[in-house]
């Protein structure tokens, strides 16, 4: 994410997790409970774990969003494929320019090992639906999923797309 005064990202650690979690904003502690039943802390605990990017966007020292990529499988006719997930605090709101100039480029980062991005959004979360439109994934049409059958839409991006 671009540098704006007061604004950094670093790699992700336990301790941004721990920081993040009681801040989560509520329509991602809806996602996450609904598509794993996981609480906040052990959603961003078990990303942070799983990924092999995994990076913390931090406003005067506070943590904004985490964000990362696990790794899923590679294909013969796409490549390397990803699940790519981005928990955000009520910073993210307080500070959305510094947030969307960053966005592109710390996605970019995410397709130096992986050719392409897909996971799961909550139909509901209708900012993280924007967000990812914007970005120019593809989002297909919302279908139940999860540990509450809630619609979900699957959303994917090719690096050759971005």
């Amino acid at each position: 994410m671009a540098a704006s005064p007061g604004f950094e990202i670093v790699p992700a650690r336990s301790a941004h997790a721990e920081a993040l979690a009681p801040r989560m904003r509520p329509a991602e502690v809806l996602e996450i409970r609904a598509s794993g039943n996981h609480a906040p802390l052990g959603a961003l605990l078990k990303g942070l774990e799983a990924s092999s990017v995994a990076r913390t966007a931090l406003w005067d020292g506070e943590v904004a969003c985490m964000w990362g990529v696990v790794p899923l499988r590679t294909s013969l006719l796409v490549g390397r494929i990803g699940a790519a997930w981005l928990l955000t605090s009520d910073l993210v709101e307080r500070h959305p320019r510094a947030f969307w100039r960053g966005c592109r480029p710390e996605l970019a980062r995410l397709f130096e090992d992986f050719d392409m991005l897909e996971n799961q959004i909550d139909a509901r979360h209708g900012q993280a639906v924007r967000w990812a439109l914007r970005l120019g994934f593809r989002l297909d049409p919302p279908e139940a999923f999860g540990a509450e059958g809630l619609p979900f839409h699957l959303f994917r991006v090719r690096k050759e797309n971005l």
